[in-house]
């Protein structure tokens, strides 16, 4: 299996100077726990609401005052849509992320997150099993 297979296709981006109080807002909306940050169409960083949590809320800083910038994670790992799944998955535990951006030709395309991995787990399997029978 490929990531293009479950990678999600509606990415939500932002730009390095949007404010961060603002996007936290929009993956609020849309009930996502990380955005992309892009430039000029390129995967500069990514923000998650674990780096929100431990550089803004823990310590107590102003999320109006600070932006993407501050606090997103660059450089990010991203994968190709034709990765294999399981090097992703690997991508992902030697790195110590939950979100892989994927681009092709330099553009990004898609997202997959661990938990996209983890809900296909079941098909693969049950898919492995019906080999050992074979």
């Amino acid at each position: 299996m490929l990531v293009r297979d479950i990678m999600k296709n509606d990415v939500v981006t932002v730009r390095p100077g949007d404010s961060l109080s603002a996007t936290a807002k929009v993956m609020g909306e849309n009930r996502i726990g990380c955005v992309v940050v892009t430039e000029s169409g390129k995967v500069i960083g990514i923000l998650t609401e674990r780096d929100i949590l431990l550089k803004i809320v823990a310590p107590c800083k102003d999320a109006k005052k600070a932006k993407v910038r501050d606090v997103m994670a660059s450089p990010v790992r991203t994968v190709s849509p034709d990765e294999d799944l399981e090097n992703a998955a690997i991508i992902m535990s030697e790195s110590n992320v939950k979100h892989l951006p994927v681009v092709k030709n330099k553009k990004l395309v898609g997202i997959v997150t661990s938990a996209d991995i983890v809900s296909i787990l079941p098909e693969v399997s049950r898919s492995l099993m019906n080999l050992e029978r074979a």
